[in-house]
């Protein structure tokens, strides 16, 4: 008889607790103000800017006051990113800069430009990225190698480009953005 009486008792210590996270849960997502940073002083740089997603997030940014600056190797869809962030934000400081991210002599160039014409990037946001979408036995070598070089390599470059000052300032953020694209091939 006591095992049973255990038993029950558990049962229902279960679900008091089940009881309690639930109404924690609940009460944290109806009365719990969601805290959005200010970055007002910030100098976003975003990579892949030029169309889809990388647009999307540069518009939001410009939205919330930052310096933005795009890099896209899209050069006409990156000044088309700048041209709608202008119309819908005309204050914002914008910089389009086209930017081949297989080439870490172009980014660590742009890199330089950036901090001469703009000043210190706080925060990056890795979001450049191809897919082919062909079987691996029809991919030529070359879209092979440019797929590694903007998903992952050109990552590593661009960190490399911007992390110095702001390990310096104690200041900033990286972000990467990825797919699950890579695990279907």
């Amino acid at each position: 008889m006591s095992s049973i009486v255990a038993v029950v008792f558990e049962y229902i210590q279960a679900f008091l607790i089940l009881i309690y996270y639930w109404i924690k849960a609940l009460g944290s997502t109806l009365f719990v103000q969601k805290i959005v940073k200010n970055v007002e002083n910030d100098i976003i740089l975003i990579t892949g800017a030029g169309s889809g997603l990388g647009r999307g997030i540069a518009k939001r940014f410009a939205y919330y006051g930052a310096t933005v600056i795009l890099w896209d190797v899209n050069e006409k869809g990156n000044e088309e990113t700048k041209r709608q962030i202008l119309a819908d934000y005309p204050r914002t400081k914008v910089y389009s800069m086209k930017v081949d991210l297989c080439d870490r002599n172009d980014i660590y160039r742009v890199a330089q430009q950036v901090r001469n014409e703009v000043g210190d990037v706080t925060m990056i946001i890795n979001n450049a990225g191809v897919v082919s979408g062909k079987p691996l036995l029809d991919i030529d070598d070359v879209s092979i190698q440019r797929t590694f070089d903007v998903n992952i390599i050109a990552h590593f470059w661009v960190l490399k480009a911007f992390l110095g000052p702001m390990l310096a300032l104690n200041r900033g953020h990286i972000i990467t953005i990825a797919s699950s694209a890579g695990l279907f091939g």
